[in-house]
């Protein structure tokens, strides 16, 4: 009997105890009550706004959540996804840390291989400091050809989940373990006379080996700006380009070169050329289960360290940068790489995320502001943490650090705001499914306005 009443006694103290913990995870996930220092900031913002999922959090250094609205509330996140791929870099691979491209010969074939580390930066110019050392080295026959190997990442160049209007343009550009200029070209058009006619395809930059061009691109009004879709993706050996570019002077777009080992090996195959070598065979690629004899680097090339790439990365909010560091995650620690980066933060508290990708490209990625702000917190304790903040875009004199994200009818911001008392805190603000994004801009400029006066 008494054993029965210790059992009865102890279940219902469980059942107790989880009724507390599901009530606290129903209080914190609740919109903020009518003491929350922000309440009719946001009670205004969703009025203005109605039906846009708006979210935010606000959260002291020690992870404590000082103001939010639909915290918990799943968003997309566009770009500000970006901090999460460079924290876990920083952190993972190191500041030091260097991409390498190498330049090797492949044994019998005779080859002349240009092996890919996973540089994002390489360009035609560091090709030519490559050629030259070719020469320097006193080569002056190739027997066989330029092989491009861009191995060292998946073969699949492009996100799962990116769409299809994004994987043939220059801020969609495909991942490989070999790239060259962004594995993005420019293309210019001459505008037609008129409004209505077809607009001349003069130009494209560098040049694309094995691909066909479709120009449907058209003449619009002057003022109309870039107007041109360009599809074509991973390997494609057609591009279609379409939509208008403005009347008037020559007009430039960027797309995405499908296919960036073959791209880069054409490009050194050229430099050697123009260098005086003799090169039997046309460039190729290494296929992803050619079985490819090995050779020791006869040149090697670094890119400039992580710590240095990191503030251009954020700046610019480059999609090729972050996804060649998300890409490397996985190859260091030898696993796919959405998952060293999902496994990475939810061991760091981070639970309502899906990583679908590192660039925050994806529509199918997601996380809550209030995860996204506590990113934040993890990267201000870090060993690293006055390198990341140095990366981000500063404002109000140095009182506001952040990374913003956009998309279409995505808009998001994160990093750390400074209140009245001088006190950092990480935040997360993000604004998903609008139709006119003008207002945007007012309320977030009224929040941290608020945010910095407020004393916590």
């Amino acid at each position: 009997m008494g054993k029965n009443l210790v059992i009865v006694v102890l279940a219902a103290a469980l059942v107790w105890c989880s009724w507390l913990l599901t009530r606290e995870s129903e209080i914190s996930a609740r919109p903020p009550g009518r003491d929350d220092p922000h309440r009719e900031l946001f009670d205004r913002v969703v009025a203005d706004l109605p039906g846009v999922g708006v979210g935010f959090c606000l959260m002291d250094e020690k992870g404590t959540v000082v103001s939010q609205w639909n915290a918990d509330q799943a968003m997309i996140p566009a770009s500000s996804f970006k901090t999460l791929t460079t924290i876990a870099a920083l952190d993972l691979l190191g500041p030091d840390f260097r991409f390498r491209t190498e330049v090797y010969f492949g044994g019998k074939t005779g080859d002349l291989v240009l092996r890919g580390g996973g540089d994002p930066t390489l360009s035609i110019e560091h090709l030519e400091e490559l050629a030259d050392e070719v020469v320097k080295a006193g080569i002056t026959q190739i027997d066989g050809g330029v092989v491009g190997d861009g191995r060292l990442f998946p073969a699949n160049m492009a996100g799962d989940f990116w769409g299809w209007g994004d994987v043939g343009n220059g801020y969609g550009s495909p991942t490989s373990g070999l790239n060259l200029e962004h594995n993005r070209f420019v293309a210019v058009f001459q505008p037609g006379e008129k409004v209505g006619e077809v607009a001349k395809l003069i130009e494209v930059s560098p040049e694309l080996p094995g691909v066909d061009w479709l120009n449907e691109v058209r003449t619009g009004a002057a003022g109309s700006g870039d107007q041109v879709m360009i599809y074509g993706g991973p390997l494609a050996t057609r591009i279609r380009m379409e939509g208008t570019v403005p009347l008037g002077k020559a007009f430039a777009v960027r797309g995405a070169a499908p296919n960036p080992p073959l791209f880069a090996a054409h490009h050194l195959h050229q430099a050697l050329v123009r260098k005086g070598l003799s090169i039997r065979k046309e460039p190729r690629v290494v296929e992803a289960m050619e079985e490819l004899p090995e050779g020791l680097p006869m040149i090697q090339r670094q890119s400039a360290p992580l710590s240095e790439l990191l503030p251009g990365l954020h700046a610019r909010s480059d999609n090729h940068e972050t996804e060649c560091l998300f890409q490397m995650l996985g190859v260091t620690v030898g696993r796919p790489a959405e998952q060293v980066l999902t496994d990475y933060w939810r061991e760091r508290g981070v639970k309502n995320v899906r990583i679908v990708d590192g660039s925050g490209l994806s529509r199918a990625d997601f996380i809550s502001p209030q995860d996204l702000a506590r990113v934040q917190i993890v990267a201000a304790r870090g060993e690293h943490a006055d390198i990341y903040r140095a990366s981000l875009s500063s404002m109000s004199g140095g009182r506001i650090q952040l990374k913003g994200g956009a998309m279409s009818s995505v808009r998001t911001w994160t990093g750390y705001v400074e209140d009245g008392d001088g006190e950092r805190h990480g935040f997360a603000l993000m604004f998903n499914h609008y139709n006119d994004g003008s207002e945007l801009n007012e309320w977030w400029d009224a929040l941290l306005g608020e945010v910095m006066r407020s004393n916590y």
